[in-house]
């Protein structure tokens, strides 16, 4: 009967012991990951990253068809189309009638 009973607590030893050393594991792991998403170089840092300069990529290449708009309806005229004539507010109003147009309301 003795025997018996050691057999069982030695049992329930190693279960115990296989658990805290899962815990410690899993806790480890839960760091490792929290210090990549989070980190100074984390994935959180770089998506955000990426999300600007797609919209600064966006930003520009509106800005570059615009003007290309406005060059196409120009040119035909006869009018040229400078650095001043689209300073002076034709690109501005471009941009506006575009965006109004685009957007979502």
């Amino acid at each position: 009967m003795e025997k018996l009973s050691q057999k069982n607590f030695c049992n329930q030893g190693i279960t115990l012991i296989a658990l805290i050393i899962t815990i410690i594991v899993l806790l480890i792991l839960a760091g490792i990951a929290i210090a990549t998403l989070t980190g100074e170089n984390g994935i959180l840092n770089k998506a955000n990253q990426a999300s600007e300069e797609t919209l600064k990529a966006q930003i520009k290449e509106e800005i570059e068809l615009a003007i290309i708009e406005i060059q196409t309806e120009e040119l035909p005229k006869g009018k040229n189309v400078t650095l001043d004539t689209l300073a002076n507010g034709q690109l501005v109003s471009k941009l506006r009638r575009d965006y109004c147009r685009t957007a979502k309301w």
